[in-house]
C-alpha cells in the first residue's frame, strides 16, 4: 500500500499541476497494486520524487519558506490518508486541499526566481486559461448522471466500483439488461450485490439461488462501497420490489452482522432495516433490540427513539414508549436539525395509544 502511494502522489501532483482531464474520472479503484519498487517501475520515480520534495522543503525553509510550506503543505495534506490504514487508495476529492501547497510552492519558486512582472502576468493568464478549460470539461461530464457515468466508464473501464455505480443507475431507470450488460463479467461481493439489487429492482424473485449468493456475498468486512449495497437490498425487500421469504432474509441478515462494519452508517442503516423487518415478521422485542443498537451507533440522533416509542406504544407498553419517547425528546432538543414535525408525530402515536387502550406494564 504504501509504495501504491508513491505513485498515486505523482498522479496528485499532476492533476494540480497539468490539469488534463485524462488524469482525472473521479473512480480510481482500478489502479494497478505496487508490488516492489520497479513493479510497476513508475514506483521507484513516485519514491524519488516524494523523497526529493522532502529534501527540497528542508533545504529552502530559510532560504525560500513560502516554497518549502507550500511542499510540506501538500506532503502533510495528504500523510493522513496516503499510509497504511485500509482506505481506498485513492480519491480526487483528498487533493483539493493538498494541491494548493504545491501552486503555492510553484508560484513561490518563480517569484524568487526574479522574473520580471511581464512574465509572471503572462504565466498566470496560461495557468488560468488552463485551469478554466479543465473546469469546463470537467463540468460538461458532470451536467448529468449518464454524461458522469459514461465518462468515468470511458477513462476507467476496467474500474469494478464504475461498472457497478453505472449499472444501478441504469437499473433505476427500468433498464435492467443495460444494467447487467455493464456489470458484465465483473465478480466479487460487490458486483454479486450490485446483481441482485439489479435483479430485484426488475421484480424478479429472492429464490434461493438468489439467497444464496446473498448470503454467499456477505463475507465482509463492509466498507463505504459494499455496505450502502447490502442495506440497499434490505430496502428492497422491505418495499417489496421482488418477492422474498422474510425469515430466510431475516436469517441472511444475522450472517451479515456476525462481519466487522468499516462504516458505521452502513451499520446504522442496516439496523434500521432489519428492526423493520423483524417488526413485520412479528418479532417485536428483537426490532427494539435494533433500534436500540442503532440508537447507540448514533447516540444524538432522536430517530430509532423515536421509531421504538412508536412500536411499544403499538404493542401497549406505554410506560416503556414514554420512557423512550422521552429520551427522544431530550436527543431532538440537543439537536441542530429541527425534529418538530417528527416529534409531535411520534407524541400523538404515543399518546393516542396510550388513551385507547390503557396503559399496560
Amino acid at each position: 500500500r504504501l509504495l501504491t502511494q508513491a505513485r498515486v502522489h505523482l498522479l496528485y501532483a499532476a492533476q494540480a499541476l497539468v490539469p488534463l482531464p485524462r488524469l482525472f474520472g473521479f473512480l480510481h479503484d482500478d489502479l494497478a497494486v505496487s508490488r516492489g519498487l520497479l513493479s510497476p517501475p513508475s514506483t521507484l520515480a513516485g519514491a524519488l520524487a516524494l523523497a526529493a520534495a522532502l529534501f527540497a522543503a528542508v533545504r529552502l525553509r530559510r532560504r525560500a519558506p513560502l516554497v518549502a510550506l507550500g511542499l510540506l503543505w501538500f506532503l502533510l495534506g495528504h500523510a493522513l490518508e496516503g499510509n497504511v490504514l485500509p482506505l481506498e487508495l485513492m480519491f480526487e476529492h483528498r487533493n483539493y486541499l493538498p494541491s494548493a501547497g504545491l501552486l503555492l510552492a510553484g508560484a513561490a519558486a518563480l517569484g524568487a526566481a526574479g522574473a520580471a512582472r511581464g512574465t509572471l502576468a503572462g504565466i498566470a493568464l496560461a495557468v488560468a486559461a488552463i485551469f478554466a478549460a479543465s473546469t469546463w470539461s470537467l463540468a460538461t461530464q458532470w451536467r448529468s448522471e449518464a454524461s458522469l457515468f459514461a465518462s468515468v466508464l470511458r477513462l476507467h473501464p476496467d474500474s469494478p466500483w464504475a461498472r457497478g455505480l453505472a449499472a444501478d443507475w441504469l437499473s433505476r431507470q427500468g433498464a435492467a439488461a443495460e444494467a447487467l450488460a455493464v456489470l458484465g463479467e465483473v465478480d466479487g461481493a460487490a458486483a454479486r450485490l450490485h446483481r441482485l439489487a439489479i435483479e430485484c429492482r426488475a421484480g424478479r424473485p429472492f429464490d434461493a439461488g438468489r439467497l444464496a449468493d446473498f448470503r454467499a456475498s456477505l463475507d465482509g468486512p463492509f466498507d463505504g462501497y459494499t455496505g450502502p449495497l447490502v442495506t440497499g437490498i434490505a430496502g428492497l425487500v422491505l418495499d417489496r420490489a421482488c418477492a422474498a421469504d422474510r425469515e430466510a432474509f431475516l436469517a441472511a441478515l444475522d450472517v451479515a452482522f456476525e462481519r466487522p462494519f468499516l462504516n458505521r452508517q452502513s451499520e446504522f442503516r442496516l439496523h434500521m432495516a432489519r428492526a423493520r423487518l423483524r417488526r413485520e415478521a412479528g418479532r417485536a422485542e428483537e426490532a427494539i433490540a435494533d433500534l436500540e443498537a442503532a440508537a447507540a451507533l448514533r447516540p444524538r440522533d432522536p430517530m430509532p427513539l423515536l421509531v421504538a416509542a412508536e412500536y411499544l406504544a403499538d404493542d401497549g407498553h406505554g410506560a416503556r414508549a414514554d420512557a423512550t419517547l422521552d429520551r427522544a425528546r431530550a436527543l431532538a432538543a440537543a439537536a441542530a436539525w429541527h425534529y418538530g414535525a417528527v416529534l409531535a408525530g411520534a407524541q400523538d402515536a404515543v399518546h393516542g395509544h396510550a388513551g385507547a387502550t390503557g396503559e399496560q406494564a
